[in-house]
């Protein structure tokens, strides 16, 4: 089939899948940024929810301490530490 076109049409046809390869390859770049950029923002969110989750549990153990060292010790000034993380949330 190529044997019979002329040397400028054969030009025009190789130079046509280089430019269709190009903007193949460009496509799957942009592709690829697309997805990179989602699980950026996804492993940005995921961040977000731990450090307040850790916050939380942070809070948590520091009443249950209190609620502890209270009851061990009958000592009125651990009710204000058992108050405090509560605050915090």
């Amino acid at each position: 089939m190529l044997q019979n076109l002329s040397v400028p049409k054969k030009l025009m046809l190789s130079f046509a899948a280089v430019i269709a390869a190009c903007g193949a390859a460009t496509m799957v770049v942009l592709w690829t940024v697309t997805v990179l950029q989602r699980a950026d923002a996804a492993n940005a969110a995921s961040a977000e929810m731990f450090k307040t989750s850790d916050l939380v549990l942070a809070a948590a153990v520091e009443q249950q301490n209190a609620m502890r060292a209270y009851v061990a010790t009958r000592d009125a000034d651990f009710i204000p530490k058992y108050e405090e993380p509560g605050k915090v949330l």
